[in-house]
């Protein structure tokens, strides 16, 4: 090929018998003409913003979705698999909301020579979330929004981006940690591993973090999440049961670590709570739909949008252990992800060192020569 031709002309004994520089500017000009045969003889397929998926992906017809250009090369590929031309995804500038986590399985390939190619224009950006309706004004110091989805189907989220930029789920303390009073824990189940497989916390609370919680109903303190610190672990957990009289929450699950449990030196912090929507840049979503925002400092309610996350992930790449087959020889160049979510586990989620549950914004598992280049999250 051209770039093996060019290494020769640079390295090989046999061509010192043109000048060296001459010889350089020969073999640059081959490796660029590489580059540009690629581009030249991949086979483009459109997106863009105005974009419709019932279209062919043509640049005078593009489509909407990274889903349905991946889908439109799959079917193109059926249709002549004697075909070797590589694959590209030319991205128009713009802004693009994701339906639906775009998904790379083995059959999505591309080889050494004609890999599978997503390619933003500058100014490319895809969105796993949408814009919330404009904000109006309850007072100056705080505004709202409806979000009919959240009333109609149940729909939740627990982040929030104002003007790009993710804001505070209305919290207490807002600045600093409470800490326990006491913590005693009841073993359910011991089970054979050191620590128990069920076990009910009891956390008394000191006065200032119980003030926030002693006049909220039973169903909405359902929805406060507390978090502990435990030197290098942290628990997140639904709030239970709140006993008032002596200022104790409770909470059950798997038992607490022996080696790292929650003890009265480790830190908390409880969010989601309504009565704590106090501070500039906090937000709280009733279960009526009715979202609440604390406006900071220089914003405006005419020019600030707030977008939700719907998506967990923007990209999957997945191979097939079993068989052996890789996902391999996808790039992708710049392009821009924005507003992933993430939804805490009914139960919430337990201590887990390094070994994180949590899942990345975008996965590859089973998969090799992919790459992101000048790409951003």
């Amino acid at each position: 090929c051209l770039l093996t031709l060019a290494k020769k002309l640079i390295f090989s004994p046999s061509t010192i018998i043109l000048p060296v520089k001459r010889n350089l500017w020969f073999a640059l000009f081959l490796f660029f003409g590489f580059l540009l045969s690629f581009d030249a003889t991949a086979q483009n397929i459109y997106i863009a913003p105005g974009g419709n998926d019932r279209n062919p992906g043509t640049a005078e017809q593009p489509l909407a979705t990274l889903t349905a250009a991946r889908d439109r090369i799959i079917l193109l590929r059926k249709q002549d698999p004697s075909a070797s031309q590589a694959w590209q995804v030319i991205v128009r500038k713009g802004e693009y909301m994701m339906p639906e986590t775009l998904t790379l399985s083995v059959e999505d390939s591309g080889t050494e020579t004609s890999p599978l190619v997503f390619k933003g224009e500058e100014g490319a950006v895809f969105y796993g979330g949408f814009f919330l309706n404009k904000f109006e004004k309850v007072s100056d110091s705080l505004w709202k929004t409806d979000v009919p989805e959240v009333r109609r189907y149940g729909w939740r989220f627990e982040q929030l981006y104002v003007n790009g930029v993710r804001v505070t789920r209305a919290q207490t303390p807002n600045r600093g940690f409470y800490t326990p009073v006491s913590v005693k824990e009841t073993v359910v189940v011991k089970g054979e591993g050191r620590a128990p497989e069920l076990a009910v916390q009891q956390i008394k609370i000191p006065v200032e973090a119980a003030n926030w919680i002693k006049d909220i109903s039973e169903e909405d303190l359902k929805d406060a999440v507390i978090t502990f610190y435990h030197h290098w672990d942290n628990t997140k957990k639904p709030v239970q049961f709140y006993n008032a009289a002596d200022t104790s929450l409770y909470f059950s699950g798997e038992g607490m670590k022996p080696w790292n449990p929650v003890t009265t030196r480790s830190l908390f912090a409880i969010e989601n709570l309504q009565s704590a929507l106090d501070a500039p840049g906090e937000w709280f979503l009733e279960r009526s739909g009715t979202l609440y925002y604390r406006p900071q400092p220089g914003e405006t309610i005419e020019i600030t949008t707030a977008m939700a996350p719907l998506l967990d992930k923007f990209v999957t790449i997945s191979g097939d252990a079993k068989t052996g087959k890789k996902v391999s020889n996808i790039r992708f160049e710049n392009i821009t992800f924005r507003v992933a979510g993430y939804r805490m586990p009914p139960s919430g989620v337990e201590p887990a060192q390094s070994a994180a549950p949590v899942a990345a914004a975008i996965e590859m598992d089973f998969a090799s020569r992919v790459s992101f280049v000048n790409c951003e999250i």
